[in-house]
């Protein structure tokens, strides 16, 4: 099978859990013999902190990534553009990212896409790129989509564009309480709790 995940941040680049899940797990599908590629973010700040490893392909093809060291994003801040980028960044549409991600699927094909974190890169832009093929897309949760979404979004009025992209999409939460924090929002086509990543 020709897997595509997507993750904001990647291997070097750590901050928290999602990113090593996200690695752990596309590492031993390609064990498995499946075709992997991992989609992420050319720009970190410097969160290298680990090393990636050189057999596996990655494709950096979003710009930019919120770096969390300088808050470059913050939707605080009183400059209106930054605030607008911000606002975009974690629950929106980035427009290059989604173009980016959308010629990619276009060329590689995926017969399943496994989004591990699409925040901070164009939420709304993201999912709608993913399901713009025919293959089946699983959002891996393990942080809060609906809150951060909910939280930048309520403003541009995409809740609803929101929701009706969760309906087509597929998830796993890494706990109960990921479960309920991200079904405010409307419901996913499936739900599975697998407490704390995948059972292969």
């Amino acid at each position: 099978m020709r897997l595509l995940f997507v993750s904001n941040i990647f291997a070097p680049h750590v901050r928290g859990g999602y990113e090593i899940g996200c690695g752990q797990i596309a590492e031993h599908c390609q064990k498995l013999g499946h075709q992997v590629v991992v989609a992420t973010s050319a720009v970190c700040g410097v969160l290298e902190k680990t090393s990636r490893n050189p057999r596996l392909r990655v494709e950096e093809l979003f710009d930019p990534v919120y770096e969390y060291e300088k808050a470059i994003y913050d939707r605080t801040v009183s400059d209106p553009q930054r605030r607008s980028r911000a606002e975009a960044a974690f629950g929106g549409i980035l427009p290059h990212n989604a173009r980016a991600l959308a010629s990619f699927i276009e060329a590689y094909k995926p017969e399943l896409i496994w989004i591990f974190n699409p925040l901070a890169i164009g939420t709304v832009g993201l999912l709608e790129a993913c399901l713009t093929g025919d293959a089946p897309c699983v959002l891996h949760l393990m942080d809060a989509v609906d809150s951060v979404v909910e939280q930048h979004q309520t403003e541009q009025f995409l809740l609803p564009r929101y929701r009706r992209l969760k309906a087509s999409l597929h998830a796993i939460a890494c706990s109960e309480k990921m479960a309920v924090e991200n079904t405010r929002l409307g419901e996913f086509a499936s739900l599975r709790i697998i407490p704390n990543g995948v059972e292969f």
